[in-house]
């Protein structure tokens, strides 16, 4: 799924995921699961925590800590990617850059894990691309045309 697309700059990576997420589902969902991440508990807990360890996190601990959330309980793959691609930035903001842990290889590869996990969260009968693979061929095609 990621292979060449590793070496996209960070932050076009999220204003492509962004754009791709806002055209399928639309401002008022990306708010909401914004809101929903920004003013979590368990966010500011797992920041706590990732500044006493002084560490790089992993995959499992952003879509843990988005899956215990309540209100993401039974929400979809795509609400979960979406939230936990939301805390790998709020991490990168608040943990990651202050503590010179972040750099765009590790917030690429946890970009691309995160959706890659969220992938195989979803049942597919209908054998269509799913949400990821569908953001992932729209990012390539528009990485050989630009």
């Amino acid at each position: 799924m990621k292979t060449n697309l590793m070496f996209i700059k960070h932050n076009l990576l999220l204003r492509e995921f962004v754009s791709f997420f806002l055209n399928e589902y639309g401002e008022k969902k990306i708010w909401d699961i914004s809101k929903k991440v920004h003013r979590s508990n368990r966010v500011q807990k797992l920041f706590k925590q990732a500044r006493e360890i002084n560490a790089p996190l992993g995959t499992d601990d952003y879509l843990g800590t988005v899956h215990s959330i309540l209100a993401f309980t039974f929400a979809k793959p795509e609400t979960i990617s979406f939230a936990s691609v939301i805390l790998l930035c709020k991490w990168e903001n608040e943990v990651g850059t202050p503590l010179g842990i972040a750099d765009e290889e590790y917030l690429n590869k946890m970009f691309f894990r995160i959706l890659e996990k969220c992938n195989n969260f979803k049942i597919n009968l209908s054998g269509q691309p799913t949400f990821f693979n569908r953001f992932c061929i729209s990012l390539r095609s528009k990485q050989e045309l630009g």
